[in-house]
This record gives structure tokens, C-alpha cells and sequence, in this order.
């Protein structure tokens, strides 16, 4: 998917709760077409949908399609979304 739009309107980030140094043998292993930042606990609770309790409720793993205003445009979880996503991402760039 990150190679179907125009890098110079849209980022893809792999946001990872785990430290630099474990993510860094991980990315020598595999090839990553997006940024991976490590340490983005924080990042992910900003996005994260809340229950009533306040307790996260977020599935794994989570997409979020966030436009340059920083507004969530598109959420989902789960294996497979790769058409609702595109769809989200695609509805941005043509405005």
C-alpha cells in the first residue's frame, strides 16, 4: 500500500511500543516500507478508543488515518482492512 500514493502527501508510520534496541534486530531481519518509531506508547493511547471505565479499547493491531490537522479520519483493527484504509487515505489526497 505505501507505494501506491505520493510520498510527498502521505506518511506511514509503524508505531511500536517497544525500545529502539529491540525493534533494531527485528527491522535488519525484514524490510518496513514505513518510518517505524519506536517507544510511541503515548501516541497510541492519544488515538486509542476509551470505554466507559476510560479503560482502552483498542484491537490489534490498530490503523489510524489521521490528516495533516491531526483529526482521526479513519479507524479500524484487525487483520485485513487494507481496502477501508486506501479508501480513507485516498479520500484525503483528492481533496
Amino acid at each position: 500500500m505505501t507505494t501506491r500514493f505520493d510520498r510527498s502527501k502521505v506518511v506511514f508510520l509503524a508505531l511500536s511500543m517497544e525500545n529502539e534496541e529491540k525493534i533494531t534486530g527485528y527491522l535488519k531481519k525484514i524490510v518496513v516500507r514505513s518510518q517505524v518509531v519506536p517507544n510511541s506508547f503515548g501516541t497510541v493511547l492519544q488515538y486509542a478508543d476509551r470505554d466507559r471505565t476510560g479503560s482502552l479499547d483498542m484491537g490489534f493491531p490498530a490503523y489510524f488515518v489521521i490528516d495533516q490537522a491531526g483529526k482521526v479520519q479513519h479507524r479500524s483493527s484487525g487483520y485485513d482492512k487494507t481496502a477501508g484504509i486506501e479508501a480513507a487515505i485516498s479520500k484525503l489526497v483528492a481533496k
